[in-house]
């Protein structure tokens, strides 16, 4: 990944903090911090300055996405939650609490907040009593936030490492799908101040985890940008589904998108979900709805024409389906640094049948949506045991990606085979079936105002 001015002066900003994190400090600490024995720092994303200041934003970070995977951090263990305070703005974007032509630009904000991160864990760990285990927690550009601090205390004392864990929710640094690393050739783009690449690091003692969602543009954005419909759908999915991931906080009573928090619970410990790769696991929960077809879902739903619009949904989405997925090569773990492609290697014959299948299954799913069954039920017809893309190289650090149980199937999925996840000589198959059809589960976002990051934002000045 390509060195730039930018990404050195953001993480050296890190390295003097973590560097004396690993010394004996003499910081007069705050005693709250050592209450528990477990303590959760949690960076909020763009537009979260003061995560602590937003309802359920703290406890559902806890509950979601950090509890699941630290047992000494739940609501019962009294795990302490800390909210890092910190700009978390991202110039020009006037959308609220974005800071607009006023806002701090992203690597400053950015260095803002590793900056307080590191005041606050260097109190925590000078406290007579340091909690036994730390969880750093980091949604989006917090997740940003979070990478910089892990480069960092790699490079500090062994002894704070083993007490330090992270869990990172849309990350844009996702070493592949991130949208800042799957752009890293950019280097640093000085006229809006983000620096690309930098992909989180998988080679530290620091277990880590990282949790997205299926088409959310911040973190699984396509490999192969040509495919102009996946584009526009992680677009959607930066929209509908990136904003999501906390829900229900201030205002909205929905849960993430298309989930209640019990499902999304099921779904993160679903073993079908989830991959390794070095210090980390990856969770990648999927999208049951494609995003780029939400507008139609609201709608149907302003209007009161769900009956007539839901066939015509059903209809379309596998089809769709297909050919967004030709923009995402399933096979690469999500920990092997991925940046884009240009024209995605595609396998004609595989194509074809996905295409036949993914036609019946939307045939079938529109007449079931409007009470009727074909006189004879349509087969589709086998598809062979290979991915729509053209093979290719697959570490054996790879482990199981399709879904299982409730969770549908998307085409392309990764199934692994040979030796446990992690251990030598692992390998990859590729599951071509496509999703089943049915009923189109509803969306919670179901109205023309939607939250991002918790704060109500009107479409029109979103748009803009």
């Amino acid at each position: 990944m390509r060195t730039t001015v930018g990404s050195i002066v953001v993480v050296l900003l890190a390295v003097p903090g973590a560097l004396l994190i690993g010394l004996t400090s003499t910081t007069t600490a705050d005693p709250a911090l050592a209450a528990a024995a477990a303590t959760a720092l949690i960076v909020g994303g763009t537009g979260d300055s003061d995560p602590a200041s937003e309802l359920n934003y703290l406890p559902n970070a806890r509950d979601y996405y950090i509890a699941p995977f630290n047992p000494s951090c739940t609501a019962a263990g009294g795990c302490n939650l800390v909210g890092i305070m910190y700009p978390a703005q991202l110039w020009p974007i006037p959308w609220d609490n974005y800071g607009g032509l006023t806002g701090k630009k992203f690597d400053v904000s950015v260095a803002d907040g590793v900056t307080n991160l590191n005041i606050e864990l260097q109190n925590l760990l000078a406290s007579p009593d340091p909690p036994d285990s730390i969880v750093i927690f980091g949604y989006s550009q917090g997740a940003r936030v979070a990478t910089v601090e892990k480069i960092a205390l790699a490079a500090a004392s062994p002894d704070v490492q083993d007490n330090v864990s992270f869990v990172l929710i849309g990350n844009p640094n996702r070493p592949n799908g991130g949208i800042l690393t799957r752009f890293g050739f950019l280097g640093h783009v000085p006229i809006i101040d983000v620096t690309f690449g930098q992909p989180t690091p998988t080679d530290t003692s620091m277990p880590t985890t990282d949790i997205a969602y299926e088409y959310d543009g911040v973190a699984d954005f396509p490999e192969y940008p040509i495919d102009l419909l996946a584009d526009i759908n992680a677009f959607a999915g930066y929209w509908y589904v990136h904003p999501t991931m906390l829900n229900p906080l201030d205002g909205d009573p929905t849960g993430p998108y298309e989930y209640t928090p019990d499902q999304l619970e099921a779904a993160i410990l679903d073993p079908a979900n989830r991959q390794t790769y070095g210090d980390t696991t990856y969770i990648t929960i999927p999208t049951l709805n494609l995003p780029i077809l939400q507008p139609l879902r609201d709608f149907a739903t302003a209007t009161n024409t769900t009956a007539l619009i839901t066939p015509l949904i059903d209809l379309i989405q596998p089809t769709l389906k297909v050919l967004i997925d030709l923009g995402y090569n399933r096979s690469i773990n999500p920990g092997v640094p991925t940046e884009a492609g240009l024209i995605p290697p595609i396998d004609p014959v595989t194509l074809t049948a996905q295409l036949i299948t993914s036609v019946q299954q939307g045939v079938q799913a529109a007449l079931t949506d409007l009470g009727m069954q074909p006189v004879t039920p349509l087969a589709p017809p086998s598809p062979p045991n290979s991915s729509t893309l053209a093979p290719a190289e697959t570490p054996a650090i790879v482990a199981s990606a399709t879904r299982s149980g409730d969770i549908s199937t998307p085409t392309g999925a990764i199934k692994a085979s040979g030796p446990p996840s992690g251990s030598a000589g692992a390998t990859a198959t590729v599951a071509t079936t496509s999703e089943p059809p049915g009923t189109l589960a509803r969306s919670p976002v179901a109205n023309a105002t939607h939250l991002h990051h918790g704060h109500r934002i009107e479409p029109v000045a979103r748009r803009r």
